[in-house]
């Protein structure tokens, strides 16, 4: 009783601090790779600028801005506005989501990479297309793995009664986009890494989203889900400090 009452006056700070900490420490990567990758740099030379201070911050500054986006809209989308939601499923995202470099988003955007047909078709060796497939989506669904675990016990504790609806046409709509991501990733090599992202992002929507509600149906597991945010805190934190040691100048 004693835990619990600590826990409830002070649970919500605690949160609040892993949020900060987990941003903090999301920023710190996404500073030593933009810079070790001359992303701030690139802008700078197209600008025609002198100084590279204001488009490192621009860089970083979107950078965390998206981080937000998508950590804040499954929450928002969901009607989970408090600390402990969000750290969950920013917990998740550190954890499992695909790393996606900021020169390679950039160079998406301002056309320097071309989005070409994998090259393999043209050669007439469509294994090496399924291969170079298998090979990128193997951690893709390594680190789904738990998250689906997760969605089907909770969707096995809704009852029969929600197993009967079927799926809507929008259900059935946004699984066949999120579906066509994997042979558009195939096809398009330049597109690989970003549609990897994608279907891992709707892997950790769906998971995370059953897992809120098993936890509505059953607040004894809070205790379990606690565990498993600190083990996924943990993993998340690995990864970036992994990352940092390899991008750190």
């Amino acid at each position: 009783m004693a835990v619990k009452g600590v826990w409830k006056k002070w649970g919500r700070w605690v949160q609040t601090a892993g949020i900060a900490g987990l941003l903090f420490l999301a920023w710190m990567t996404i500073h030593d790779m933009q810079t070790a990758e001359g992303t701030g740099l690139y802008l700078m030379f197209q600008a025609g600028a002198e100084k590279r201070d204001i488009f490192d911050w621009l860089v970083e500054g979107i950078g965390m801005l998206c981080l937000l986006a998508v950590a804040a809209a499954p929450c928002i989308a969901m009607k989970r506005f408090r600390p402990d939601a969000f750290l969950r499923f920013l917990a998740a995202y550190l954890a499992f989501l695909p790393t996606v470099s900021t020169a390679a988003v950039v160079h998406l955007l301002d056309g320097t990479d071309e989005i070409l047909l994998h090259p393999a078709f043209s050669e007439g060796k469509l294994g090496s297309v399924l291969l170079d497939g298998l090979e990128g989506l193997t951690p893709v669904l390594g680190a789904g793995a738990p998250l689906l675990f997760l969605a089907a016990a909770a969707y096995a504790a809704q009852g029969e009664t929600a197993r009967r609806k079927g799926l809507s046409w929008k259900s059935i709509a946004v699984l066949a986009i999120w579906l066509l991501l994997v042979p558009f990733s195939l096809c398009f090599p330049k597109l690989t890494a970003h549609c990897h992202y994608l279907f891992c992002y709707g892997l950790l929507l769906y998971g995370c989203n059953l897992w809120e509600k098993l936890l509505d149906r059953f607040p004894e597991l809070r205790g379990f889900g606690w565990i498993l945010t600190g083990i996924f805190c943990a993993r998340g934190i690995d990864r970036m400090m992994e990352i940092m040691s390899v991008y750190h100048i």
